[in-house]
């Protein structure tokens, strides 16, 4: 099985290649109509649906199953399933507009927007690739701390930190093929994280921590002015779309791309949705950012059971915040090899290692000075999520099809465009305003 990481990588080591052309067939690419494009045969496809729809899910289910109990306890039950069922639909609608883009030429996010927008395109891509790779790195980074500091709480957070990053340099100067393992692991803990919660629930006969007598709940966001944070983490869920290209290009029949995207939002909207909602009903206002610190601060649930399911998880993140830096390293050294003034550096393969210390050390260094790991899912959310996932793949359906598709729509997707942005700017400022002053007074019930 493939990795998700790994899939990702093989789209990010070329983002800043200017070996990347666009031919002339492909410069004719907006004529293609929507029946063209399902007849389109393209060679060497080697995923079956299941083997697609596996892929898929390892991509969407990750940092945000530890999150969106927290994202429905400030967003309420009302505004969350909402919002969280709305923005399901919507990223099923862009994945399936971005991957009918694509045809014979186009062979990645990056190469489609190279094509529509030129070096432009590329170059925007690319800066978009290495701050969403650095970014999920920083977020692993964060979890691994958090988690190992639940599990030794003598050990000072911060140093964990400081500790980890040698060690994750290290690990991350692995080849990518051997960090690939991981993704069977990250999909065990996952699926083991969501069961062992069940059983929890269900053993302790007493709130908090029991779906037996449940803690109260809120209709409605009990703190409107948390209430983005909330959305952001939900934007964060549905982040795949970089991917879902190199997924449908390596698929052997690729026009049933659309069923895979289909039964994929629906197990991940299923699976976070009970996480989400469960959790919530056992913690009520009590859930934390990370639900793993609720379930290891019950003294009457199996210890053995959840440090098992929580090593998991470290050793999970520890793996993905190496892929990230990895995959951030190759971008950034390739961005530098294009630059004129660095091709005759003597000492090229030096600056390298220098890449990965600086890298390592800045992520650390953001892990440190953003603590809160809500803040920082929701800025990547809302900041990239939205645009990667949502606005980019509308862009690009309406500059190739634009001809070809009705008034409505064209006005849909324009519509949906902004209303996004909107999202993505409040969500993307909130993420800055200090803590302090977002407490407020609970709002009635």
């Amino acid at each position: 099985m493939q990795s998700d990481m790994t899939v990702h990588e093989n789209d990010c080591c070329n983002v800043l290649d200017s070996s990347v052309t666009i031919s002339p067939s492909v410069k004719t690419l907006p004529k293609v109509t929507h029946e063209e494009h399902k007849d389109i045969a393209v060679p060497e496809r080697k995923l079956r649906i299941w083997q697609s729809c596996t892929n898929t899910m390892n991509i969407l289910l990750g940092l945000g199953l530890l999150s969106i109990p927290y994202a429905f306890r400030v967003s309420g039950w009302l505004i969350g399933w909402s919002f969280f069922l709305l923005w399901a639909i919507l990223s099923n609608y862009t994945g399936n507009r971005l991957v009918q883009c694509f045809n014979e030429d186009i062979t990645s996010y990056v190469h489609l927007c190279t094509v529509l927008w030129g070096k432009k395109g590329r170059i925007v891509m690319g800066i978009i690739f290495i701050f969403e790779a650095f970014g999920n790195g920083v977020a692993n980074a964060l979890i691994c701390a958090d988690n190992v500091h639940e599990l030794f709480p003598e050990f000072d957070i911060i140093h964990i930190k400081l500790v980890s990053m040698p060690i994750v340099t290290c690990i991350s100067m692995l080849p990518m093929r051997y960090l690939g393992y991981t993704s069977c692991i990250g999909a065990i803990s996952s699926l083991g994280l969501i069961i062992v919660s069940c059983i929890d629930g269900l053993t302790k006969r007493h709130a908090p921590g029991s779906l037996l007598e449940p803690m109260q709940t809120s209709l409605w966001p009990t703190n409107w002015k948390l209430l983005p944070y909330g959305l952001g983490i939900m934007c964060y869920v549905f982040a795949g779309h970089i991917v879902f290209p190199s997924i449908y290009k390596k698929m052997k029949t690729p026009h049933l791309y659309s069923r895979v995207l289909l039964a994929s939002f629906t197990l991940t909207t299923i699976l976070h949705g009970f996480m989400g909602s469960t959790m919530y009903l056992m913690f009520g206002d009590n859930t934390e950012k990370e639900i793993t610190q609720n379930i290891l601060r019950q003294s009457d649930y199996s210890i053995v059971l959840n440090k098992l399911v929580v090593w998991t998880i470290v050793l999970t993140v520890v793996s993905k915040y190496a892929l990230c830096l990895q995959i951030t390293y190759e971008m950034e050294a390739r961005g530098l090899a294009q630059a004129r003034f660095l091709r005759k550096f003597p000492l090229l393969g030096v600056l390298r290692y220098i890449i990965y210390v600086l890298t390592s050390i800045a992520a650390v260094a953001i892990a440190i000075l953003f603590p809160d790991f809500d803040r920082i899912l929701s800025f990547f959310g809302s900041a990239l999520g939205t645009v990667t996932c949502i606005i980019i793949p509308l862009l690009c359906y309406l500059k190739m099809f634009w001809s070809s598709i009705s008034a409505f729509q064209r006005t849909l997707n324009i519509g949906l465009i902004v209303i996004t942005a909107i999202i993505a700017m409040v969500g993307t400022v909130w993420s800055f305003i200090p803590g302090d002053l977002l407490q407020q007074d609970s709002a009635p019930r």
